[in-house]
C-alpha cells in the first residue's frame, strides 16, 4: 500500500528505498574436509545450554520440594489465646505453640503438629479422618493419634496451615 502511494508520498519514497537498497552478504569460510563443521558445534552448544538449563530448573525445584516438605514454608509458631467458655481448664494452655521438629523431617508422610511451648503437654495436629485440625494433651509424655481423644477440632479444613483456621469456629 505505501508502495503504491496510498498511505502519502513520503512513505512511498521510503518503501522505493527498501526495495531498492542491496545488502551484500559476507561470505564464511567453510572447511573444505568438513563443510558443516559450524552447525555441529552450534548444535552441540545448543544442547549444552538446554542441558545445563534443564539442570538449574531441576536443581530449584528439588530444594523447593526439599523446603516444602519439611515445612519450611509453614508457620514456625503462633499464638493462642484460649477462652473459658467451652471448657473452663483450657485458659491454661493459652500460650505459645511451635512446630514439633520431629514431625517436619523431609519426605515425613504425617502432617506437622504444634506443641506447647510452656509446658509441653498440649498440642495441635491434623487428623485426617476428621479433614480437620485437632487439639489434644499428651499422655505419659506421648500424644495421642490427632483423631482419637481429641479436646476440639477446627471445621472441615484440608490445608497444611493451621493459620487457615482461625476465622472458623473450633
Amino acid at each position: 500500500m505505501a508502495a503504491q502511494g496510498f498511505l502519502g508520498k513520503r512513505l512511498r519514497d521510503s518503501s522505493e528505498f527498501v526495495r531498492e537498497t542491496k545488502y551484500e552478504a559476507s561470505t564464511i569460510q567453510k572447511d573444505s574436509k568438513n563443510p558443516d563443521a559450524g552447525r555441529e558445534r552450534r548444535g552441540i552448544r545448543l544442547h549444552i545450554i538446554l542441558f545445563v538449563t534443564w539442570l538449574a530448573l531441576m536443581a530449584a525445584w528439588i530444594v523447593i520440594m526439599v523446603n516444602q516438605t519439611s515445612g519450611e514454608y509453614l508457620c514456625q509458631s503462633f499464638q493462642v489465646q484460649f477462652e473459658d467458655d467451652f471448657v473452663s481448664s483450657l485458659g491454661a494452655f493459652s500460650g505459645i505453640y511451635d512446630i514439633d521438629s520431629s514431625t517436619s523431617l523431609p519426605f515425613h508422610s504425617t502432617r506437622v503438629r504444634y506443641i506447647d511451648r510452656m509446658s509441653g503437654k498440649a498440642a495441635f495436629a491434623y487428623c485426617l479422618d476428621l479433614g480437620a485440625w485437632t487439639f489434644s494433651f499428651a499422655e505419659d509424655g506421648h500424644f495421642p493419634d490427632p483423631c482419637e481423644d481429641w479436646v476440639a477440632h477446627s471445621d472441615h479444613s484440608e490445608t497444611f496451615d493451621i493459620l487457615e483456621t482461625q476465622d472458623h469456629a473450633w
